[in-house]
């Protein structure tokens, strides 16, 4: 038997990545931008559906939603007394988190160092799965897994913040050209549902249109020679996490052009400088953040656990929905932030079969992944997978196939 596993594979994107400025496709630009009203914000208090938990870390409530053209849009959610919940998870996750301190040389974890821990976070996690700290308990995991579920939502507090920065933006100016590059930042920041909202006008759906140039054999190709072994001579890994720049990698070896409007670290593009011995790799949020890169490519659909009438179901229907070439994502706490990707390489086995898993009374559709952090190319039913452990660990997981 598996343990059950709180999301290991994507640890990645644990660390927040600084709110920084992105450009969106033309197309976008011609259905949104240039129309776009001022956006009014506003004071909510709506109760967030949290997991259980969640529940026992601190109330959690959104504090903010956007108004424009008649719409509301909730900001992320947050923890009403975050000192509160710091406190609360460090006497939840107090085995986990005194080892992370001597592990990774930190002083005693409350609201002054719980972001220098969420920075370690990803690190010490796939460390913890390769053993470097010996056998981990069932109840260890269970530790990481609510702290995971706590930086989760402790990160929301800042990152709200910066919206209302690039909102600001957008409305300073909104009679000049200027807004559509506050606007493009947004886009890719601002919980899903929005961008999805500006990226469908009517019946059309408006994504980056190099995107229809992607060869699936190409990027299988690709996934498959450097899911294990990095493409260190070309490309340098993110040291917090490397999920979304090995999917953007996959992406541009499967012939789709980079982007890029402002400059070379903006849109969806890197830049990489050579220095004596190994590259140095300058990238956008989209190319490198789970939450950018899905929000800025859009999905094709999104499997929640309120949408059936059990957690292990939403899987199920994942699963059989899979296709080989599919990007991947998901969302263990239901903020509507992304937080990890991966690359699907095949659905049927060497002899051409779609093989059935048994799982929690039911079977689900096998496939394989490859991705980065943890680094492996490995069928879902391996058990150093864990792509469908995922409901055990996270009651409110959403999962996405990516454009």
């Amino acid at each position: 038997m598996k343990k059950l596993f709180c999301s290991i594979i994507l640890a990645a994107t644990m660390v927040a990545t600084p709110l920084t400025s992105f450009a969106t496709d033309a197309n976008m630009q011609d259905g949104n931008i240039d129309s776009i009203n001022e956006i009014e914000i506003a004071t909510t208090n709506e109760v967030f559906d949290s997991s259980n938990v969640l529940k026992e870390l601190g109330e959690i409530k959104y504090d903010k939603k956007i108004i424009m053209d008649g719409k509301s849009y909730n900001l992320y959610p947050e923890f009403v007394d975050i000192e509160g919940a710091v406190e609360n998870a460090a006497e939840k996750c107090k085995t986990v988190l005194d080892r992370m301190k001597a592990e990774c040389n930190l002083g005693q974890f409350n609201k002054e160092t719980a972001t220098q821990y969420q920075s370690e976070y990803t690190n010490f996690f796939a460390k913890a799965l390769d053993g470097d700290y010996g056998e981990i308990s069932d109840d260890f995991i269970g530790e990481l897994c609510a702290l995971r579920e706590f930086f989760d939502i402790y990160e929301n507090t800042e990152d709200n913040r910066s919206l209302i920065m690039i909102i600001n933006g957008v409305n300073s100016a909104i009679n000049t050209s200027t807004k559509n590059r506050y606007f493009d930042e947004l886009l890719v920041q601002m919980p899903y549902d929005f961008a999805e909202g500006m990226r469908v006008q009517g019946d059309e759906q408006m994504t980056y249109s190099g995107n229809s140039s992607f060869s699936i054999s190409k990027g299988v190709e690709y996934a498959k020679t450097y899911a294990i072994n990095p493409n260190i001579t070309k490309y340098s890994t993110c040291a917090k996490g490397d999920c979304t720049n090995f999917a953007s990698q996959i992406k541009f070896a499967g012939g789709v052009p980079k982007y890029k409007t402002y400059g070379d670290t903006d849109a969806w593009n890197y830049k990489v400088t050579i220095n004596s011995q190994y590259p140095t790799l300058a990238y956008s949020a989209r190319w490198c953040n789970a939450r950018s890169f899905v929000n800025f490519f859009g999905y094709k659909a999104i499997y929640s656990a309120k949408n059936y009438s059990n957690k292990y179901t939403t899987f199920i229907k994942f699963a059989e929905n899979i296709s080989k070439g599919d990007f991947i994502a998901y969302d263990t706490g239901g903020d509507k932030s992304w937080e990890h990707v991966g690359f699907v390489t095949a659905i049927k086995n060497s002899n051409g079969v779609r093989e059935s898993i048994p799982y929690h009374g039911s079977n689900y559709k096998n496939f394989k992944i490859a991705q980065h952090t943890s680094f492996y190319h490995l069928w879902v039913d391996d058990d150093n997978n864990h792509w469908e452990e995922l409901p055990d660990a996270h009651e409110k997981l959403i999962l996405a196939r990516v454009n």
